[in-house]
């Protein structure tokens, strides 16, 4: 039924109740949302099973994404997206120590205060495959778990190894929540109020793509269509970060502004960059290393954040560059100059 009504089962009978259309909807979105009658249950498992195996295969299962090119896109989104006053050192370290935490309690090692905050809270949901896993079901089968029993029964072994491969997406969010309690007083391992838990909840899942937020629509074409979500929640990030504070937004872009001008103008008349595809250039920094060979080290920049405030400069000036070198070159000159 399309109507805000839910079962309650006690003492063996089932009660039906009506509810307020928002607290419906709020019920609805506590667990992964399935398409619903005869129509979704063909298409969940027609397209929607095509598509949980195109994200795990893509992002879910393939190491290199999830373990090396995301994990160095992260601390850019959270450097630039954080709601935190800690400086960059401070957010970095954090992201350092929280990629450890979160390795230790996927492995089934020691769990921190901050990682059981995170998973209490139910912020891993937030993560790309997290509207894959049958979050409550899960829960309820592991309540009376062991750690040992967690990692044997094969009922678990799939989603074990969805959190693996995504581990370091949990890095950026535990920094957040992290770095943003010490703003609100509130300390690891001790309680914390309604208000505390639900400002840490939400800062973990906006610092970056929440993969949680949806409407009606997106929530069902999700489904079906792989990543149609994460191409709005990505940029609205951004866009929520932009808007609770535009000069921090902007001071933090423009850093990585100048890092990659100033990187561009030492490798722009190089052979290498000059016939470098385009593509490769605007996702990617790049600069050679000597140790233990000649090596072009490649690093990812952050999709939304990098295509604004490094891809964008960087196509400005060498195309500047190309076309007028000499002013280009006392351009840069002057901005040295006055930047020091």
């Amino acid at each position: 039924s399309k109507e805000p009504i839910i079962p309650i089962m006690e003492n063996g009978k089932t009660r039906w109740f009506v509810v307020d259309p928002k607290l419906y909807d709020a019920l609805s979105s506590l667990d992964v949302y399935r398409l619903q009658g005869v129509t979704g249950l063909i298409l969940e498992g027609t397209l929607g099973r095509l598509a949980r195996l195109f994200r795990a295969g893509t992002t879910g299962f393939r190491a290199s994404f999830g373990l090396v090119w995301n994990m160095l896109r992260d601390p850019q989104t959270l450097w630039v997206n954080s709601q935190s006053s800690a400086n960059g050192a401070k957010l970095f370290l954090a992201w350092m120590r929280s990629m450890g935490e979160a390795a230790s309690g996927t492995l089934g090692g020691p769990e921190s205060k901050v990682y059981e905050a995170f998973t209490n809270l139910g912020a891993q949901m937030a993560q790309p495959l997290g509207q894959d896993i049958p979050q409550t079901r899960l829960a309820t089968r592991q309540v009376f778990q062991g750690r040992v029993v967690r990692r044997l029964d094969p009922r678990n072994w799939f989603g074990f190894l969805q959190e693996l491969f995504q581990f370091p997406e949990a890095a950026p969010r535990m920094a957040e929540l992290r770095t943003l309690a010490q703003d609100i007083g509130w300390e690891p391992g001790t309680p914390m109020t309604l208000g505390q838990s639900l400002q840490l909840l939400l800062a973990a899942k906006q610092v970056t793509t929440d993969f949680t937020a949806a409407g009606k629509f997106s929530r069902a074409i999700n489904r079906i269509v792989p990543f149609h979500n994460a191409a709005i929640q990505g940029p609205r990030a951004n866009i929520r970060a932009a808007k609770r504070n535009p000069m921090k937004f902007a001071t933090r872009g423009l850093q990585l502004t100048v890092i990659t001008l100033f990187l561009w103008w030492k490798y722009k008349d190089e052979e290498w960059y000059t016939q470098m595809d385009y593509r490769e250039k605007f996702l990617n920094w790049h600069f050679p290393i000597d140790v233990p060979e000649p090596t072009l080290v490649r690093l990812p920049r952050s999709f939304e954040v990098g295509m604004i405030f490094s891809a964008l400069p960087e196509a400005f000036a060498d195309s500047w560059y190309r076309q007028n070198p000499e002013a280009m070159t006392e351009w840069m000159r002057t901005f040295y100059e006055t930047s020091k």
